[in-house]
């Protein structure tokens, strides 16, 4: 078998134990995605995701319409900038930005007010779950379009998934009036059982269908590990041509296998859909060199402006050498002005984004 990058894999002994290659979930997923499953299917525990072997599983596919791509997205008329800058719920609280800075993004642990505590290392999911509903009413941000990129911690994600009737996940969002909400990020793990991977493929999706159809502007998050999981996603544009813009969450995308993997699926999918566009959450600016012309129709969401200035870290560029300067400011000397210094550091990297895409655009 091959991967997406067109390497041939080895075949594991857990292949065989997949489910997947006895061809049991025909047509949907071929059996020759189970030829990279490097660890067991037996899951008992339902750790980080559910396989083939669960107990359970027809309830989770039914839950979700199914394993085919058969769900519609029929609105999504939305403009978005090149770089958005992702805030938190403590930024929020503290800064004003500037009306050119008119798209921000914010994460799901942020809207959620109650119902997962961090303690010894791990989270912790309560009964109850409530929202910070009223949040994008702040003076901060009333006057922003705010997107929510629904992305976080697998039990985040998955006690918000399993208790969204409960907590009224969805008529919350509704209410509070985002610009758009992406598709929820479930994990996909490339070694992991090969059903797992296309489940959560459609529960991202299927997220997005109810995002819409609570009139909630959705923008699908996918991963794509294979040829196989390219080619659903691009049959399944051409069946939806009215969305514009899908998302990748590529924060833990660090290694340099998972990057060229996000790479190959990004360049496999607009280059036959001349149209779409990407937004990629978190990806390393040093490797957008690798998306060559197709850069321009490519986004980028990341927190690092932020997470810099609350360090009271300033960030500059240096155009000659295409570089990235860090400044450590010391509060103890002087007084930093926050808002000041977040704004500085979102130009920076939007001017670092700007010379990066030109460059790319110029060579490609």
């Amino acid at each position: 078998m091959q991967d997406s990058s067109g390497k041939p894999t080895n075949k594991s002994i857990f292949a065989d134990e997949c489910e997947v290659s006895l061809g049991k979930f025909l047509p949907f997923i071929q059996p020759i995605e189970a030829a990279t499953v490097l660890f067991t299917c037996k899951n008992d525990l339902r750790q980080n995701i559910i396989t083939c072997k669960d107990k359970s599983l027809d309830t989770f596919i039914k839950e979700v319409g199914g394993l085919e791509f058969n769900v519609r997205l029929l609105t999504q008329n939305i403009n978005l900038p090149y770089y958005i800058p992702i805030l938190d719920y403590g930024t929020i609280a503290k800064v004003r930005l500037p009306k050119s800075i008119e798209y921000v993004g914010i994460s799901l642990k942020d809207i959620i007010k109650s119902g997962f505590h961090h303690k010894a290392g791990r989270m912790h999911e309560y009964p109850n779950i409530t929202y910070r509903s009223s949040l994008l009413e702040h003076e901060n941000i009333k006057d922003k379009k705010v997107i929510l990129f629904f992305c976080g911690e697998d039990t985040l994600i998955e006690g918000v998934w399993y208790k969204r009737n409960k907590s009224k996940l969805f008529e919350t969002l509704k209410q509070m009036n985002f610009y758009a909400v992406t598709g929820i990020n479930f994990s996909v793990f490339g070694d992991e059982c090969a059903l797992s991977q296309n489940l959560n493929l459609k529960r991202s999706l299927y997220s997005s269908y109810l995002l819409e159809q609570n009139n909630i502007i959705a923008i699908p998050h996918l991963y794509a590990l294979n040829s196989h999981q390219i080619c659903r996603w691009i049959q399944w544009f051409k069946e939806n041509p009215k969305v514009k813009y899908f998302t990748i969450n590529c924060q833990f995308q660090k290694s340099k296998t998972s990057i060229g993997t996000i790479v190959k699926a990004i360049d496999c999918i607009l280059s036959e859909l001349i149209y779409l566009h990407a937004i990629l959450q978190g990806f390393q600016f040093n490797n957008i060199y690798k998306f060559g012309h197709l850069v321009n129709r490519i986004h980028f969401a990341e927190k690092k402006a932020v997470k810099y200035s609350m360090g009271h870290r300033s960030l500059k560029y240096d155009k000659i050498k295409q570089s990235l300067i860090t400044t450590q400011q010391n509060s103890k000397l002087k007084k930093i002005d926050t808002s000041k210094l977040l704004i500085q550091n979102i130009y920076t990297r939007k001017k670092q984004l700007r010379v990066l895409t030109s460059n790319n655009t110029q060579t490609g």
